[in-house]
């Protein structure tokens, strides 16, 4: 390389500028609802795809071809929102935050990732 080139590389490296990396948001109970309540959720359990809707009413339903199932939803401690489900594989009280990890795309507090569908 000649000492023009290396100049130049040297000139050129100088400028580069690297964006931030993006910042998972936690979000705040009203923004969980605001996000969630009443729109297609979809995310996977153990290899197979699941749709969950939370309802206004407190009503929660996961879809799969495993079964159906019903359940209720509340707002927890801080920002937590806990599901509560009395049978299938979900079966009892889980209470999680919610993480925005970038467009329409969240994961909770206990590491399921999943997708708002818009």
């Amino acid at each position: 390389m000649t000492r023009i080139s290396k100049i130049i590389t040297a000139i050129l490296a100088t400028q580069i500028v690297v964006a931030p990396a993006a910042t998972a948001e936690e979000l705040t109970q009203d923004q969980v609802v605001d996000t969630m309540v009443g729109k297609p959720i979809t995310t996977r359990s153990f290899g197979v795809k699941v749709n969950l809707r939370f309802e206004k009413n407190g009503d929660l339903t996961a879809k799969s071809f495993i079964g159906d199932y019903k359940g209720k939803w509340v707002r927890g401690k801080g920002n937590q929102i806990c599901s509560t489900f009395d049978s299938g594989p979900a079966k009892g009280t889980q209470c999680n935050t919610y993480t925005k990890m970038g467009p329409n795309k969240y994961r909770t507090s206990s590491g399921t990732s999943f997708v708002v569908n818009q």
